[in-house]
């Protein structure tokens, strides 16, 4: 890919030039995650598939936008990009980092969030190499629990890193989406009606956020032979 290419396609992600969707907040995680954002430690976003690392990967670039960071001196790339092709390797990632410092030469702190990074081969090197050159630059990694197991991040990065763990929508969370304001020591006839709801169909965010029953059961089947198929049996 040309440089023109590439940036073509980051902007397609990124908030350089407009603003993003970033969906239901995850306020307990974005906060979390601001703690980490001075530690020079590389964080990694590990979760079953679904979880919402991406969303609050995105939550974080707006919660940084706001506070005064400019979004040229933010970096977000998605890994499943169709655009990306078989180019998947870490010669691709330098190439990929040349062209966004070549196109925005941003100054200042620089916040990196590679997304579904298991996809690249060898991406361990190319994240352990900015670590360790001391550059100015707070790296985050995400990657689905079966891909990015903690005792094998662990071997990749031996030490540079730090891990957070992303689950599903919490109960308390669930409350929040449907603004419903509740004293934890009073059952209700609704607090149990939404308890029902949540026991039965679970927290992954979209499935929260879609209101048709038939709809939910569906994506959850999804979700199953995924994760089953691909985060089990494969491995």
């Amino acid at each position: 890919m040309q440089v023109s290419e590439i940036i073509e396609t980051l902007d397609k992600w990124n908030f350089w030039n407009q603003t993003i969707d970033t969906g239901f907040p995850r306020y307990g995680y974005v906060e979390k995650l601001r703690r980490h954002l001075n530690m020079p430690e590389i964080t990694a976003l590990t979760g079953v598939r679904r979880s919402g690392k991406s969303t609050i990967a995105l939550q974080l670039i707006e919660g940084l936008i706001a506070s005064g960071t400019k979004p040229e001196n933010t970096l977000y790339v998605n890994f499943e990009e169709p655009n990306f092709g078989d180019t998947l390797n870490v010669r691709f990632l330098g190439k990929l980092f040349d062209a966004y410092l070549e196109f925005y030469d941003p100054q200042e702190r620089i916040y990196i969030f590679l997304d579904e990074i298991q996809l690249v081969s060898g991406w361990e090197r190319f994240v352990a190499s900015l670590y360790d050159r001391r550059m100015n630059i707070k790296i985050f990694v995400t990657g689905s629990s079966s891909k990015l197991l903690k005792g094998e991040i662990s071997t990749l990065l031996s030490g540079r890193y730090i891990s957070e763990i992303i689950y599903p929508v919490s109960f308390s969370e669930f409350l929040v989406f449907k603004d419903i304001k509740h004293d934890r020591r009073i059952k209700t006839p609704k607090l149990n009606h939404v308890l029902r709801e949540y026991m039965q169909f679970g927290g992954f965010p979209r499935v929260v956020t879609e209101g048709d029953e038939y709809n939910k059961k569906m994506i959850l089947s999804e979700y199953f032979n995924s994760i089953v198929e691909k985060d089990v049996l494969l491995r």
